[in-house]
């Protein structure tokens, strides 16, 4: 027995020792000890123990199995204090070979491309050989293993692996049984972390915390994507944006005289996560005759429609709630919107010097039902002239720039005595809005909670923010009635 033990203990220590050897990394916990070292003296002091559990000194005839000297027995429980004490720093050197290895991995993609921008085509931060891999994910597969109770393997168990090392990055605790999959599987781009530092609001709050621009499977989804947000996700710790506040404009000045100082400093805008989760019900019997890429296209919809309009009506609340953004009141109680109120909220923005091209109106189904229904021109009397329209049924611009419908935009607003009717208008350059996600997206298999009615229940999280970087690129109307 005892030489058994002291191979498994050999074999323990050897299983570290390949995985830190010719690192020259020093335990943490202070000393001057390598890991290494600290994994040689685990296992010079398990060897020791068993040595001492193995010839108990008050053993006999009568007492075969006999008890531990004092002395023993004092020894016995120095070598455990001592194995506590090397294993939490044998397990905080693992912990830091691990993160070396994923920064150099991510540096290997990094160096990869040219450009810190998302080009369609190009295989951004990962080889040819490696988006084959990534192609043959599925997560239909990953879901039927996790019910299973079945360990993963193949390129599924990397992307659980590296959706798991994402989270410990990002700081998030990682849930018994749950499955964190990797951001890059569910992506085609590229991401890039860089940090500094600096006086923050001289030129050091001009380089984020974490940067990236890489645009996931969910994040695609969004409609403030398509409308030109600034989304970052993939992102590890700490996340801010920056804005130019401006100080003294310049001036005209004689041929000699001192030129103005131009006062520029930038704002700070920090981003932390906030969990959004949802879940779905999944038949047991789905589970069974389904196959793979059918089990994944339904849970896949279910996150790219119940998480995303979460999502997306969170960042417009942000929005609507961000003092400095342009606004026009229709009413006491509200009142209805009229083409001078589109025209007029989009006007805001061009006097405060935006790029006219880049501002784009974003509506619900509601205002555009009221916008298809009111006269484009009224007399004097406020009577249609005409038949026109101020959003014709075939229109594909309004008030002569593009527009986007989602009903994530609020219509159960209150103004005054409306009660809650009201809905809203946004018009923006939506690059003034900011988006973060951290990590990929958190999965939990339910198999117990709908037991009884033979359904599976998916869980699923994912952690964003949103913040305005410039309020000036918005303006909104919050209290327009549509019937």
């Amino acid at each position: 027995m005892k030489t058994l033990i002291q191979i498994l203990a050999v074999f323990f220590g050897a299983y570290i020792m390949r995985s830190c050897l010719g690192l020259g990394i020093v335990a943490p916990g202070g000393g001057s000890q390598t890991l290494t070292q600290r994994v040689e003296a685990r296992g010079v002091l398990v060897a020791e123990l068993n040595g001492i559990l193995d010839a108990p000194e008050g053993r006999s005839e009568d007492q075969p199995n006999g008890e531990l000297s004092a002395a023993q027995q004092a020894r016995h429980d120095e070598i455990n204090a001592e194995l506590r004490t090397l294993d939490a720093q044998i397990a905080a050197g693992q912990e830091r070979v691990d993160r070396d290895n994923q920064q150099a991995q991510l540096e290997a993609r990094a160096s990869q491309t040219d450009t810190g921008h998302f080009v369609p085509g190009i295989h951004h931060g990962r080889s040819r050989g490696e988006s084959r891999d990534l192609a043959q994910f599925s997560l239909g597969r990953v879901i039927r293993l996790a019910s299973e109770g079945r360990g993963y393997d193949g390129i599924e168990a990397e992307m659980v692996q590296e959706g798991e090392a994402e989270a410990r990055a990002a700081g998030f605790s990682i849930q018994a049984g749950s499955i964190m999959v990797g951001s890059i599987a569910l992506s085609s781009g590229e991401r890039r972390d860089q940090t500094a530092t600096g006086t923050a609001n001289l030129g050091g709050n001009l380089v984020q915390s974490s940067v990236g621009s890489l645009l996931d499977a969910l994040m695609e989804k969004l409609v403030i994507s398509r409308l030109g947000a600034d989304v970052n996700d993939g992102l590890v710790g700490n996340f801010s944006v920056n804005r130019i506040v401006r100080g003294t404009a310049p001036s005209d000045k004689g041929e000699n005289a001192a030129a103005t100082e131009i006062g520029v400093t930038f704002e700070n805008a920090p981003l932390n996560p906030r969990r959004t989760p949802s879940f779905v019900d999944i038949s047991k019997q789905l589970f069974m005759q389904s196959g793979e890429r059918n089990l994944e296209r339904r849970i896949t919809n279910h996150v790219l429609s119940e998480t995303r309009i979460a999502m997306e009506k969170s960042y417009i609340l942000d929005i609507l709630a961000t003092s400095g953004i342009g606004d026009i009141a229709l009413g006491t109680d509200g009142g209805a919107l009229t083409y001078e109120d589109i025209v007029n909220l989009a006007g805001q923005l061009t006097a405060a010097n935006v790029d006219p091209d880049a501002i784009k109106y974003l509506l619900n189904t509601s205002v555009e039902t009221a916008l298809m229904r009111t006269a484009l021109t009224l007399d004097s009397g406020g009577e249609p002239v005409g038949d026109g329209k101020i959003l014709p049924a075939e229109a594909t611009r309004l008030a002569g720039r593009g527009f986007e419908l989602s009903n994530v935009v609020p219509s159960n607003l209150v103004k005054g005595t409306s009660g809650a009717v009201c809905s809203a208008a946004l018009v923006g350059d939506w690059s003034g809005l900011s988006t973060a996600q951290w990590g990929g997206i958190e999965f939990l298999v339910d198999n117990l909670t709908q037991a009884t009615e033979g359904m599976n229940r998916i869980h699923c999280a994912v952690y964003h923010d949103s913040v305005v970087n410039d309020p000036g690129k918005f303006a909104a109307a919050q209290d327009v009635l549509t019937a």
